[in-house]
């Protein structure tokens, strides 16, 4: 039997049997990479990394793929291996980075881009990255900057544009925002992507009929994307016009059945009731908002529940335990309630449905515990008399039957808690509860008081309050301050 030459080439067999080399097999899966076929991608990526374990190309490349796949965790340690064997790779770093920000780890992210930058000081896409990580620290002069050299590099480049914009509006400079979108709308009129942000820019600066306009123009290209006849009836919503944005949301239900945000917001426009909002239209909805919540529901929305509360709750004469309270903080959000409460609390614990809000309460270093989910699957594990005081700062406005929530608050206050919250008023004594068009829910006063007395709660405090404001008008709100009595009048069922 002839002895085969012993080669120093590692080879890969490709999924249709072909043997190449290491080289050829990285290529071919890089292009099927670029057309979108990551499995397959995936497994030549796999075979190139049994042939030889420190291929940095492979480790980057296959980095990639699980990022996009959402492995966040596992593309951090492909392309970290990648870096520690060659770290002067600029692209190496910056793909770190971008996996890094999509991780809602910013400040991990600026390093590796820094980084990128020194490596190839005239990489737009690494500026980019770094820009949006910047912003989600707040540092929007910096990010700005940064936008500016990647457009400066790369004058095609659409998303930095576009991320100019935003960031310019939300420094208030609404008419440089305006001017940065159209100069690359301008050279690339039919790009949905682009006419989509501009309608939304166009309505946060309340030219409503301009943003109805863009996104038609944007559907007309793409009619076959959930998320622009999502933002078409977001516009319709605001100008008062609920048959065509009922009709958009059934547009978004054809294209995305199982879309929970979009069968809630129809249910809303045909006044269709439910007992409550959908865990997954709460929980993306507060995810998307938590980075600008406070800002927004505070200087713009003049929101001030948390303080009405708080200043219900101390005008209480002081308890036994030295004026302190066990506080359990329902839908906690970031923690405006939590900072009116913490000087009278022993304990302050908040529960909230989305991640993102709880991120940003836990930078608050206020709160002794806070726990990610369900409202109702929390309360329900909760052991009874546990707490003086539980809060909800517009939190029932995503529930309309309250029953079962006034049920588990009984059960776990201990004798005299107090239960505060805020409610949507409901001017109606003839209804319980309304779906309004807005997604959220209103109670009456008349349902507030069935509740309570079904439940052994008695009222300490009532006061009707502008919770908010809507589209410029205000939104009526009711105060409340229950205190839990001995005996329940009444059978729960």
């Amino acid at each position: 039997m002839t002895r085969q030459p012993f080669s120093l080439i590692a080879t890969v067999r490709l999924p249709d049997g072909t043997t190449v080399s290491v080289p050829a097999a990285i290529q071919a899966a890089a292009q099927l990479h670029h057309a979108g076929r990551l499995r397959k991608a995936e497994v030549i990526y796999k075979q190139v990394l049994q042939a030889e374990p420190d291929n940095v190309d492979a480790l980057h490349l296959m980095g990639l793929v699980a990022c996009q796949f959402g492995n966040h965790e596992t593309a951090v340690g492909l392309i970290g291996r990648a870096i520690k064997l060659n770290p002067k790779v600029a692209m190496f770093h910056n793909n770190l980075g971008q996996t890094y920000l999509t991780m809602g780890k910013p400040e991990e992210a600026i390093t590796h881009c820094k980084e990128a930058l020194a490596l190839q000081p005239d990489f737009p896409e690494a500026y980019y990255n770094l820009a949006m990580a910047l912003r989600a620290q707040g540092r929007l002069d910096e990010a700005i900057v940064c936008f500016e050299h990647a457009v400066r590099l790369k004058s095609d480049f659409i998303g930095a544009w576009v991320g100019l914009a935003e960031t310019l509006h939300k420094q208030g400079k609404g008419d440089e925002a305006l001017a940065a979108c159209q100069n690359v709308l301008s050279r690339h009129p039919d790009d949905a992507a682009l006419l989509s942000s501009m309608g939304i820019l166009l309505r946060a600066l309340g030219r409503v009929d301009d943003a109805i306009a863009h996104y038609k123009k944007a559907i007309a290209l793409r009619p076959d994307i959930p998320e622009l006849h999502n933002n078409l009836a977001i516009a319709y919503k605001a100008q008062g016009n609920l048959a065509e944005a009922a009709a958009c949301y059934r547009r978004v239900l054809e294209l995305r059945p199982n879309d929970e945000s979009a069968r809630h917001l129809l249910n809303a426009m045909q006044q269709s009731m439910s007992d409550y909002a959908p865990q997954g239209y709460v929980q993306e909805t507060f995810d998307n908002y938590a980075e600008k919540f406070d800002q927004h529901l505070t200087e713009k929305l003049e929101y001030r529940v948390p303080q009405l509360l708080g200043e219900a709750v101390k005008g209480v004469p002081e308890r036994s335990n030295g004026g302190k309270f066990d506080i359990l903080d329902l839908g906690c959000g970031t923690g405006l309630m939590g900072v009116e409460l913490r000087d009278i609390s022993r304990r302050l614990v908040g529960i909230d449905l989305s991640p993102k809000m709880i991120a940003k309460a836990r930078e608050r270093s206020i709160y002794d515990q806070l726990v990610v989910g369900d409202l109702f699957e929390q309360l329900a594990k909760l052991e009874p008399d546990g707490f003086d005081l539980l809060t909800s700062a517009d939190v029932f406005v995503y529930i309309g039957n309250l029953t079962p929530i006034f049920e588990q608050c009984y059960r776990i206050l201990r004798p005299q808690g107090l239960l505060a919250f805020s409610v949507e008023a409901l001017p109606d004594e003839e209804k319980d509860f309304h779906l309004a068009t807005t997604g959220r829910y209103q109670q009456s006063r008349a349902y507030i008081g069935k509740l309570s007395q079904r439940f052994g709660f008695s009222e300490m405090y009532f006061a009707p309050i502008q919770s908010r404001k809507e589209e410029g008008k205000p939104v009526s709100g009711y105060l409340y301050l229950l205190l839990k009595q001995a005996n329940r009048t009444e059978p729960t069922s």
